[in-house]
């Protein structure tokens, strides 16, 4: 008899699945609703794609992409309550890396140099992945 080998896939969906308000396409893309911190009848909400890698089976990445006007802070408190939800999965290890390559900036004002630090350029990106 062969044993099931468990790959922690099902167990991280499973986990994304709880984690969102709902789900928009199987295993692919999950919406989450976040309430805002003021009372207003504006929507807030994050994506989260999942793809699995080409290259690497069993590598997955999670791109939240945040919709509304959220502060940083908050995308930030979204971000880590994922991250902290997927680190109770026993199966799965959350790689170091907070976003990717490409990052939107904007500077405070068009005529100044902007020379924004590490964090700054995390805090003002709204699309974020977690590998």
């Amino acid at each position: 008899d062969l044993m099931e080998y468990n790959n922690g896939e099902d167990e991280m969906f499973s986990v994304l699945s709880k984690w969102a308000t709902g789900v928009i396409s199987e295993r692919k893309i999950y919406f989450r609703v976040i309430v805002p911190e003021q009372e207003d009848d504006l929507a807030y909400y994050c994506i989260i794609r999942v793809q699995q890698s080409l290259s690497v089976s069993r590598l997955f990445v999670f791109t939240i992409d945040f919709h509304g006007e959220i502060d940083a802070e908050r995308r930030l408190a979204v971000s880590s309550s994922f991250r902290e939800n997927l680190k109770e999965c026993t199966d799965i290890v959350i790689l170091k890396k907070c976003i990717r390559e490409k990052v939107a900036i904007r500077p405070s004002s068009p005529g100044k140099p902007w020379n924004p630090t590490w964090s700054e350029y995390f805090l003002h990106h709204k699309s974020w992945d977690l590998i």
